[in-house]
């Protein structure tokens, strides 16, 4: 089972590298703060770097305007969100 952890922020992603397992798990670090994307359409969120780096990570396809899944072409079967345990971290989650 293929497992992708998202990074929030470099420390995240510090701890991710030194604990898992390479065959399993990729780590995938996101810069900056992540566009909100339930408050924006989807042609607004396509434009936003990260959010375009994850749907083409996670093997998810966009056509039209939404987002389909074929489970036979996603590339990870579990995503974990990492951030560190302070303000900025919360803000991520919210």
């Amino acid at each position: 089972m293929l497992r992708a952890h998202l990074n929030i922020t470099d420390s995240a992603a510090g701890t991710a590298k030194n604990a898992r397992c390479r065959k399993t798990q990729a780590i995938l670090p996101l810069r900056g703060k992540v566009l909100n994307v339930l408050k924006y359409d989807l042609a607004k969120a396509m434009g936003n770097a990260e959010i375009k780096s994850m749907i083409t990570a996670f093997g998810l396809q966009v056509s039209g305007n939404q987002i389909t899944v074929d489970e036979d072409k996603l590339r990870y079967k579990k995503i974990v969100i990492m951030t560190d345990g302070d303000v900025d971290g919360r803000v991520n989650c919210q």
